[in-house]
Order: structure tokens, then C-alpha cells, then sequence
């Protein structure tokens, strides 16, 4: 990604699964950031990791948010349609 790095402070990372030789390289990481302005600068560039196959930037969110976002996200599109 070609973005400006130096303001930027990641209170802390870290990689989720165990370190399995071979199996499994790409672990994902989940990176804790002190600024959401970072956050919201950095996914608002996620866009240019399309020209590398298997790398993506997405929130991480519990089961349960996904879940009901599963639930509401029909709701919400018959809403918007029905709105003249």
C-alpha cells in the first residue's frame, strides 16, 4: 500500500492461529490502531491491495455483530427500496 506511515501508531498487533510449518504461512493479524482516523485512512486504501491476489484489510467484528448483520442486511435493502 502506498500510504504515509509515520503518523501513524499501532497500540498493538498480533497474528491469530498457531504457527504451523507449511501448512498454513498466511496467518491473518489483527492490528490495534491508538487513532481511528488511522483506521478509517487505512481501509479507505485497502483498495489498492487488489493487484495482489490473497491479501485483503477488513474490520475484525465478534461473531455476534456479524451475525445480526447477516440478520438485518435484507431488512435494510427492502427499507431502502421501499423509500421514494
Amino acid at each position: 500500500m502506498q500510504i504515509d506511515t509515520k503518523n501513524i501508531i499501532i497500540n498493538h498487533a498480533y497474528r491469530l492461529g498457531s504457527f504451523k510449518l507449511g501448512n498454513r504461512p498466511d496467518r491473518p493479524i489483527i492490528a490495534c490502531f491508538m487513532n481511528y482516523n488511522d483506521v478509517e485512512y487505512i481501509l479507505f486504501n485497502a483498495k489498492t491491495l487488489k493487484s495482489f491476489p490473497g491479501y485483503s484489510i477488513d474490520r475484525d467484528v465478534p461473531i455476534e455483530i456479524s451475525e445480526a448483520r447477516k440478520r438485518l442486511w435484507p431488512l435494510y435493502k427492502d427499507t431502502k427500496k421501499a423509500k421514494p
